[in-house]
């Protein structure tokens, strides 16, 4: 394992659903999905840090960021995504994780995912750890479904929970206009209003 510089910085790209369709749901409850997705120019800012906090120590995660909204504890994503990280790969330094948020919350865009994303290739490149994509993928579903795709980024059409990812030709570059009202939604809210709805009321896009 090759030691790489102190801190690693990355820019954690948010992404819109150009499609999005129900297809089934598992027997966990997960939803099935068949949504086309695209990452766009807004973006966070995360750095990792790395601080040697010696040897058998548990390791210490940190996240500081510069919005007061956020939560910063255990049960951030990306919080969660470095310690999941220092576990599957025997890491025990002391990590800051530094978030620069631009991403709205609760839109959708996959603002948290994405930051998670980022810490796990900040991780990566900062002890230069021999782990593929496709690896990374596989640590990253067990988080949340969004976030495989959140590694790879561009045009894919996402399926099974989202974690099935097939690249599709790239967008053509142009100009996007995102309109976050005040208000939020949480993923969970969303999926259980559409399962109340009746079967005659769903209308299934054209992903094709």
């Amino acid at each position: 394992m090759r030691m790489k510089p102190d801190a690693v910085t990355r820019k954690a790209y948010a992404k819109i659903n150009l499609t999005l369709d129900v297809t089934g749901r598992r027997e966990d409850g997960y939803h099935l999905l068949s949504s086309v997705m695209q990452t766009i120019g807004i973006y966070d800012t995360i750095t990792v840090t790395r601080e040697n906090s010696g040897e058998g120590r548990e390791t210490e995660i940190t996240l500081i960021t510069d919005d007061p909204a956020l939560p910063a504890g255990e049960d951030n994503l990306a919080v969660r995504a470095a310690r999941l990280m220092c576990g599957a790969f025997s890491l025990t330094d002391r990590l800051t994780i530094s978030l620069d948020k631009r991403i709205p919350m609760a839109a959708g865009m996959a603002g948290g995912s994405t930051d998670a994303a980022a810490v796990m290739l900040c991780i990566r490149d900062l002890y230069g750890l021999d782990c593929s994509l496709s690896r990374l993928q596989e640590l990253a579903v067990t988080l949340g479904a969004d976030i495989p795709y959140c590694l790879a980024g561009g045009t894919k059409l996402c399926e099974g929970i989202g974690e099935i990812l097939t690249a599709l030709p790239d967008a053509p570059q142009m100009q996007v206009l995102i309109a976050k009202p005040e208000a939020g939604a949480s993923t969970g809210g969303i999926y259980r209003r559409y399962d109340s709805l009746p079967a005659e009321a769903i209308q299934h896009p054209d992903t094709e």
